[in-house]
């Protein structure tokens, strides 16, 4: 799995606000663009704007979440 820490999300940050490029920031970082476009899709706010500690307390929040309780709630999965 490739996520990104915090220290790229900074660079992501960075250079969004510079007006640069998904493209060009994945080749600076040596990552897909289909990384930085996701974690830029699912980050940004309603105006475009890219908050790297927002996106990292909600990737931190994600993280936590587990399916682990789905087997013993559902019986036939059991």
């Amino acid at each position: 799995m490739s996520n990104l820490d915090v220290a790229e999300r900074k660079q992501i940050e960075f250079y969004w606000r510079g007006k640069m490029g998904v493209r060009a920031i994945a080749k600076l970082l040596h990552r897909d663009h289909s990384v930085v476009a996701r974690e830029l899709a699912r980050n940004k706010d309603a105006r475009g704007r890219y908050n790297a500690a927002q996106a990292q307390a909600k990737a931190d929040r994600r993280a936590r979440i587990t399916n682990k309780h789905k087997l013993t709630k559902d019986p036939s999965l059991k």
